[in-house]
């Protein structure tokens, strides 16, 4: 693989990796295992070169989201999540599909962090049958960390494969970049260009503060279902 610089890894760890004092290793089962220690750049390094595969948790250890993401292992699931999308930017909320080992996964980021009950009373309601959406639960702690997403531009060790974020062309996929270093670069020009408006999740706070005032019903609403010492990525004081 191509010398990546930690600078070079800086704007993927803010678009895709949520709690950073903790992660998941994948076992070749597709299962994970969680390692109870911080992340560092060398075990990113790790992850994108292929020789190991990690998982990151959603919310973060500040109890907060960066990103969403909607979730389908139905054989349709590219195709379904597509349809959510189009849903997204019909109210103004970009959204990147990312393929998976089944399905699909479906990524919003944010530009600035947002607790994880409002992200749930935001954008659950563009969950469509037969998809999960996480984060799962409206908090986290230590001892429950919360929902898992497997971290992307690593190998899925049961297939092998590298899934790339792609976009629909006449009903076929076709990727965003054809290498780890190409989506480095895509998601440094995405970190700078493309996120949501900084005032948007500002407006939704807001928002959905007086929704739950209103209607504490919101905090309950139903799952989406078909049915020592080395570089620590924290950054918090």
């Amino acid at each position: 693989m191509t010398h990546l610089t930690t600078s070079a890894l800086d704007p993927f760890i803010a678009c895709c990796v949520g709690r950073r004092n903790d992660y998941a290793l994948q076992l070749p089962d597709g299962r994970y295992r969680r390692l109870w220690t911080d992340l560092t750049y060398e075990t990113l390094f790790y992850h994108l070169e292929g020789s190991q595969t990690l998982g990151t948790y959603v919310i973060n250890e500040l109890n907060q989201c960066r990103f969403a993401v909607f979730d389908s292992d139905a054989l349709t699931g590219l195709f379904d999540l597509a349809t959510v999308q189009m849903n997204l930017m019909t109210n103004g909320i970009p959204s990147y599909l990312e393929q998976s080992r089944r399905g699909a996964h479906l990524w919003v980021f944010f530009s600035e962090p947002i607790e994880p009950v409002f992200v749930r009373a935001w954008l659950l309601p563009f969950c469509s049958a037969g998809v999960e959406f996480y984060p799962k639960q409206e908090a986290a702690s230590w001892e429950h960390p919360g929902s898992l997403i497997r971290l992307p531009l690593g190998i899925h060790l049961r297939s092998g494969e590298r899934y790339p974020f792609v976009t629909l062309v006449n009903d076929q996929p076709f990727p965003l970049f054809s290498s780890v270093a190409d989506a480095l670069g895509w998601f440094s020009n995405f970190h700078h260009l493309h996120a949501l408006p900084r005032q948007q999740p500002h407006r939704v706070l807001h928002l959905f503060y007086i929704l739950l005032q209103q209607r504490p019903s919101l905090r309950r609403a139903p799952l989406c279902r078909p049915t020592k010492q080395k570089r620590s990525l924290l950054v918090c004081p």
